[in-house]
């Protein structure tokens, strides 16, 4: 049986061809809808607005779809969604690599590598140089880095810590939007990393199509300046209530643990057993957690970097990366 492969803008896909990549996640994914809700809004209730939010919110003209074909049936996928980020010290943009999928039918024959490889020719010439990606030690990119011209920079950190009573600070405000955050994300220095201004972050929290209401926004506010914000999640994981920081911004210490203490507080009154950061980068805030009991919890998660253009190594210092990775129900 004959597989043809295709590269297009994600703004592209047909209506059509989407459908048939709903059916695709069904195949992969499909065990899983019951505990995440963005999987569930792709299959059970067969709702693509949380893929069109992902792949078509941000540098939509940028972002691309890699298709395995057979006749018209989608049998293999894999995206890069285009976000602004800083890389080497440049600022441009960078890929993330997302959503690869391989229908269980058609597995074994080299249709997760030809996607990678063909989502990378098409990308080549366009003046993008870096991807990234949170695979799992499963991954062909994790197993074979060397076949995807792909860097592990580190299993991403998980620090967990039991949650206990916090006193809420009394700098600590709830807010409804991100207004006045760009000229406090212009002060966290960084090498490498998303660009995380008042546009990135309206789009990743405040119009996810699968998590309108899960969201909690505070932050320190001194005479008219913003200091500091934080988003706050609550999950339930089998019989644990669970809260979640999923986005931290802030340049100070000081303010840093303010907020953190803050979180904590309001995670623990809304019936939180414990409480979770992904963090992954050379930054302060790894240590005010560590001096606040987080300790690190083993994941499966890893951050892979690679070059679109197919070097053989990606010449990013592991000690200036900072990618905060958020709650990673979505990515």
């Amino acid at each position: 049986m004959q597989v043809d492969y295709k590269t297009i803008k994600s703004l592209d896909l047909d209506a059509r061809q989407l459908d048939s990549l709903l059916d695709l996640y069904d195949a992969c994914y499909g065990e899983k809808s019951a505990s995440s809700p963005f999987i569930k809004m792709l299959v059970a209730d067969r709702n693509p607005e949380p893929w069109l939010w992902k792949n078509l919110g941000k540098n939509k003209d940028k972002s691309t779809i890699a298709l395995a074909m057979v006749g018209e049936k989608i049998v293999g996928s894999t995206a890069y969604i285009a976000h602004d980020a800083i890389t080497n010290g440049i600022r441009g943009f960078i890929l993330q690599s997302n959503d690869t999928m391989v229908h269980p039918q058609f597995r074994g024959q080299g249709i997760f590598q030809t996607l990678f490889q063909e989502l990378n020719r098409f990308n080549s010439d366009k003046g993008i140089d870096y991807f990234y990606s949170f695979p799992n030690a499963l991954n062909p990119r994790v197993r074979h880095p060397e076949n995807f011209s792909t860097s592990i920079y580190a299993n991403v950190p998980f620090v967990v810590r039991s949650s206990s009573v916090q006193k809420l600070p009394n700098e600590i405000i709830q807010l409804s939007s991100f207004d006045g955050v760009d000229s406090l994300c212009q002060d966290v220095e960084y090498e490498t990393g998303l660009i995380k201004n008042q546009e990135y972050l309206a789009w990743r929290y405040l119009s996810n199509p699968h998590n309108k209401t899960n969201y909690e926004l505070i932050g320190i506010n001194d005479k008219g300046s913003l200091l500091g914000v934080a988003v706050l999640k609550m999950y339930q994981e089998k019989e644990m209530m669970k809260g979640q920081i999923v986005e931290l911004v802030s340049s100070n210490p000081d303010v840093t643990e303010t907020l953190i203490t803050g979180a904590e507080s309001m995670l623990h009154d809304r019936g939180a057993d414990e409480i979770s950061i992904f963090m992954y980068g050379n930054t302060h805030h790894k240590k005010v957690l560590e001096q606040r009991g987080y300790s690190d919890r083993p994941g499966s998660t890893y951050l892979v970097f690679g070059r679109v253009n197919g070097a053989d190594t990606c010449s990013l210092l592991n000690s200036k990366v900072y990618i905060q990775m958020g709650d990673n129900d979505v990515f």
